[in-house]
């Protein structure tokens, strides 16, 4: 345990990678909440968000992804592929206990909760929340959510895939807060920002094919609960993306959030929207 508050660590073994997770655990929670974080961070990143959910309820799980945080692989091969199969994964572990299973995305992590719950087998995830959903095939968002315009005839040249560059390379992450010094932390974190990442991973992110489209996405709830005063990804993104869903879903403003919503009132209102979609999908019929 990290503090008397801190979440309890576990180890992994996933397709012979030891992957490390975070838990704040609650012995007859209803509800699983997956929280999965985006480039440059990691579970513990957003331990005080789990902190936020966690009840006897809401039992909250914060994995890091490949690549990031304490788990252990080699970072070259990592491919976006494998957070989506990782993410699908872990629910079906969740599932199995007879729990209702929410998969709670930021940043990248938004679409990537939309990506595994087309992925898994229909029953075993009830909910998405995401705090954006960008599809970085799309054009506008290549040129935007990077350091520098990824152009199409670069999507198709994997031989750079196993090449390492600093995540404040590719990526503003200047734009993650309105505090300078968080975002110089974030930069320096050798745990997320300030690692390497394979350009494997971000080039297999923006060509990745769900298995549903959201055009034709009805398996759960999806909630998009999205920072008004986003500088890095602005919530047009993601509501085009809203908007295609055909399935139940709801969006909610974050006032005075930028991109990592730690600021108030906007964070009050994530963590009791989030809340409401645990609760909805706990009182819903059997999966």
């Amino acid at each position: 345990m990290d503090g008397p508050d801190g979440p309890e660590e576990a180890r992994w073994d996933w397709r012979g990678r030891d992957i490390h997770i975070d838990r704040f655990p609650a012995a007859t929670a209803k509800t699983a909440v997956i929280v999965l974080h985006g480039g440059g961070g990691y579970g513990r990143m957003l331990a005080p968000l789990g902190r936020g959910l966690h009840d006897a309820e809401h039992e909250v799980v914060l994995p890091d992804l490949p690549g990031y945080g304490l788990t252990d692989c080699d970072a070259r091969s990592v491919r976006y592929d494998d957070w989506v199969a990782l993410a699908a994964d872990l629910a079906a572990v969740e599932h199995a206990k007879g729990r209702r299973v929410v998969l709670f995305g930021l940043s990248m992590g938004g679409m990537l909760a939309l990506h595994a719950a087309a992925a898994a087998p229909p029953g075993v995830i009830d909910g998405v929340a995401a705090t954006t959903l960008m599809d970085p095939r799309r054009a506008e968002v290549r040129r935007g959510a990077g350091r520098f315009p990824t152009p199409a005839w670069a999507l198709r040249l994997p031989a750079a895939d196993p090449v390492r560059m600093p995540m404040p390379l590719l990526a503003p992450i200047e734009r993650m807060s309105s505090v300078p010094a968080i975002n110089a932390l974030c930069r320096r974190d050798p745990q997320g920002g300030g690692r390497r990442v394979a350009l494997g991973l971000m080039r297999s992110w923006m060509t990745f094919q769900p298995a549903v489209e959201p055009a034709h996405f009805d398996r759960c709830p999806v909630l998009l609960a999205h920072p008004l005063a986003d500088r890095w990804t602005p919530v047009v993104w993601s509501r085009s993306v809203l908007d295609e869903i055909p399935g139940a879903k709801r969006f909610a403003g974050l006032e005075g959030c930028e991109h990592w919503p730690m600021e108030q009132p906007g964070l009050s209102v994530l963590l009791e929207e989030v809340r409401r979609l645990c609760t909805d999908v706990a009182a819903g019929p059997p999966s």
